[in-house]
Parts: C-alpha cells; sequence; structure tokens
C-alpha cells in the first residue's frame, strides 16, 4: 500500500499546467529525499476535470477516505467552490480528530506586486485572504494551521513533503477506509480468490490505490461505492453471487457495517470534533425521524470502523438530577455483570470514560454546564424528529446539511430490504 495523497482544487482548464506541475513537483521531491526509505506515493485527485455526476462523486468522495494526507489548494477557485469548500470541512475535521492525518492548505492566493500601489494592493490580498475565514469556510478553521506557500511549484511540493515528512518516514498508516476494510475482508475469507474478482470489477474498476488481497480490494470496493452514494440492495446482490463461499453472518455483518456510510460524512464528521476541555467531543443536535438507527448509524459513520461507547437516556424534565439520574441507571444497566454498581461507581466511569449519550429533544445551556462539569467526558447527541425551532443553545453544534426525512425513509428502506432478502 501506498502513501495516498488527496489534492483538493477547483481548477480551469487555463489553471490545469499548475496543477499539473504542483503535482509532478510534489512526486518528484518525495523521489529526492535523503531518508533510507523507498517513498511510493500516490497522489490522488481529479484528473479529468469531468462534470458533476455520480461517478465524479464516487471516486472523489471514497479519495477523501482513502487518504492518508491531503493538501487543498486555496485560490478564487476554491473561494468560490462549494465542493472544495466541502472536501475542505471534511479534511478539517479529520485533521482535528486524527493526530496522524495531515492536512496542508497550499496558498495560491496572489502576492503584493511590488507597485507604488503596494500599500492598497497588500490590503486587497489581506482581504482576499480573511475570506477563507469568513461564512462557511470558518468550519474549516484554517488560522489554526500552518500552510504552505511558495513563489513556485517546486517550492510548494519542498514544502509538502518536507511537511508531510516531518516525522520521519512517509509510512502508510490505515485511514478509515483502510480500518473498514479490514473489518470486511474477514467475510471473504473463505471465498476462493477468483470469486472475488467480479466484485472487484463491478465496485472499484481501474483503480491504482486499490491494492493488496483479493479480499481487502474486494472490501475496498464495495465501500468506495457505498460512500460514493450507492445502495446496500447493490451490495447485497453482488454478496449472493458467491453463493455459499459468504454464510448469511458474514454478509448480515458486512451490510450492518457498511450501513452508516449512507450517511452525510461532514455531518457525522461535526460529532468527533473536540470540546475545549479536551476530553470528550462537542455536544450534537440531529433531526431525524427514526432515531432508533439513524442516531447510532451517525455515530458508526463518525467513527469508521471504530466501537465508541454509546448509551441511551430519557430526558423527561431536562433538569440536571432527572438527567443524572438517567445516566446512573443507564450506565448500571450496561453493567449489571460488576455485580451491584453504587452511584459512585457509576459517575466515576461517566466522568472519566470518554461516551456518547443520545437523549430525546434538548438540553438547555445551564443544565448542559453542569452536566459538563460533572461528567467532562460525555458527549450529547440530542435528536428530535422536527428539528430545534430557532437558535441552538450556545454549546450545541447542529448536524449539517440536515438529513430529509425522504431521503432518511430511503436509506432505512434500503437497509431492512437489504437485510430481510438474507437466509
Amino acid at each position: 500500500m501506498g502513501f495516498r495523497l488527496f489534492v483538493s482544487h477547483s481548477t480551469p482548464e487555463a489553471d490545469l499546467p499548475r496543477l499539473t506541475a504542483l503535482v509532478a513537483a510534489i512526486e518528484a521531491a518525495a523521489g529526492d529525499t535523503e531518508l533510507d526509505v523507498i517513498y511510493n506515493l500516490d497522489v490522488m485527485y481529479d484528473k479529468e476535470q469531468l462534470a458533476p455526476g455520480d461517478d465524479w462523486r464516487q471516486r472523489i468522495a471514497f479519495m477523501l477516505h482513502a487518504c492518508h494526507a491531503a493538501i487543498v489548494i486555496l485560490d478564487e477557485n476554491a473561494r468560490n467552490s462549494d465542493w472544495v469548500l466541502t472536501e475542505a470541512i471534511f479534511l478539517s475535521l479529520r485533521n482535528q480528530v486524527d493526530p496522524d492525518f495531515q492536512f496542508i492548505p497550499v496558498n495560491f492566493l496572489p502576492k503584493d506586486d511590488g507597485t507604488a500601489d503596494a500599500l492598497d494592493a497588500r490590503a486587497a490580498r489581506a482581504a482576499e485572504r480573511a475570506k477563507f475565514g469568513e461564512g462557511t469556510w470558518r468550519v474549516v478553521d484554517l488560522s489554526r494551521i500552518q500552510q504552505a506557500r511558495g513563489a513556485t511549484e517546486q517550492q510548494v511540493a519542498d514544502l509538502v513533503v518536507g511537511a508531510l515528512t516531518s516525522k520521519g518516514a512517509l509510512i502508510p498508516y490505515q485511514s478509515p477506509v483502510d480500518r473498514l476494510a479490514l473489518q470486511l475482508a474477514s467475510s471473504f475469507g473463505g471465498v476462493a480468490g477468483g470469486l472475488l474478482d467480479p466484485v472487484i470489477d463491478k465496485f472499484g474498476p481501474d483503480l491504482s490505490y486499490l491494492q493488496g488481497e483479493r479480499a481487502t480490494r474486494a472490501a475496498m470496493a464495495i465501500t468506495r461505492h457505498i460512500v460514493g452514494k450507492g445502495k446496500l440492495n447493490e451490495i447485497r446482490d453482488a454478496l449472493d453471487l458467491l453463493g455459499l463461499a459468504v454464510s448469511d453472518d458474514g454478509r448480515f455483518a458486512i451490510l450492518e457495517a457498511l450501513a452508516p456510510l449512507r450517511l452525510d460524512a461532514n455531518a457525522a464528521a461535526l460529532l468527533t470534533r473536540k470540546r475545549a476541555n479536551g476530553k470528550g467531543c462537542v455536544h450534537t443536535s440531529l433531526q431525524t425521524t427514526r432515531p432508533d438507527r439513524t442516531v447510532h448509524w451517525y455515530i458508526a459513520r463518525a467513527n469508521l470502523a471504530g466501537r465508541p461507547k454509546v448509551m441511551q437516556i430519557n430526558n423527561a424534565d431536562a433538569s440536571f438530577d432527572s438527567l443524572q439520574a438517567d445516566l446512573r441507571t443507564a450506565w448500571k444497566k450496561q453493567n449489571r455483570r460488576l455485580g451491584n454498581p453504587t452511584d459512585a461507581d457509576a459517575d466515576d466511569q461517566l466522568r472519566s470514560t470518554p461516551r456518547y449519550v443520545t437523549v430525546p429533544g434538548t438540553i438547555g445551556d445551564d443544565v448542559l454546564a453542569r452536566l459538563d462539569a460533572a461528567y467532562p467526558a460525555i458527549s450529547f447527541v440530542m435528536f428530535d424528529s422536527r428539528g430545534i425551532e430557532g437558535p441552538l443553545p450556545a454549546n450545541i453544534v447542529e448536524l449539517v446539511p440536515r438529513l430529509d426525512a425522504d431521503r432518511e425513509e430511503e436509506i432505512i428502506h434500503d437497509y431492512v430490504s437489504a437485510i430481510d432478502s438474507l437466509g
């Protein structure tokens, strides 16, 4: 497996030479390293500049999850591109959550030109840069990230490769889809290699970065399909072709693991943003008509291939005492094996172990502040079928974009239909 570097950009045809020169310079800089490691760097980007369509979005969406590091080219085209903004938000959140993931903004905004009006030019350029900190771009939080800026593509490439190799070797680690694929590949253990080729060809044709054993490539291919807005029923149909080589239990495990990927990646990623206390993630709110499935799918989507601790409580009167009692009761129910745990046992674990707690409705700011003080590691996920009217309390982040009710029902129907057809 090579080290995958994703390039986020919005490049009109006239500027394509700059993009291709930058990519070539990065590849050359990686090859010229003086370290005792031979780098295998796969630069992933949309080379063909296709018009928006399913295949284009599927390919790009998968790259966002499969890359080991990313750069975003900041120029006027990017500032006006909703798609680059979407990519930058997701990559920035990955960078905040995963210390191994490097996200490097490459600043190609014009410099001051040194003319008699240099002061005015400097102010104009500062205004251009400030636009990347305004509006929706604020979510990317570029001010906290060291940017690469050079006069030439070669200078920028040297800065990028220098940042990527600052910890030593450019060694690929498991990206979110690598971790998920490793989990899924175990279900293909009993499948003769050649039987998996149609699955690989159907869902992941001609992709150089789908490497490894056939089972791994098949797992990566079906993951790519679902990330790109594919359907579980399509995966189920492909698995059916494998016959008894994959058991019903194995197919169920695959479909169950893939189901959360049908939800929006940026919305789910907000669940992993750290709070200021550094112990828990932000408190979030989402609109859903089917919390029994959707809330837990969002949490699973945010923690791809991970198993975060999750509890569910009621919200009878939204008071601190009521919510604290519910937390203690829910924890004791999850830990009955401990015999007869006390409130103190529950408080000790709830205070120190990060977990998500799902709760209907909204918790007021004053109650949430008391809960934060008592249980700093808990992240509350609040849900409501109508959505919260008016502004949210200051300490709660809404998952956006919201999941449309019709889209939610379609996702759940697809899941139920695929699962019910097993056996």
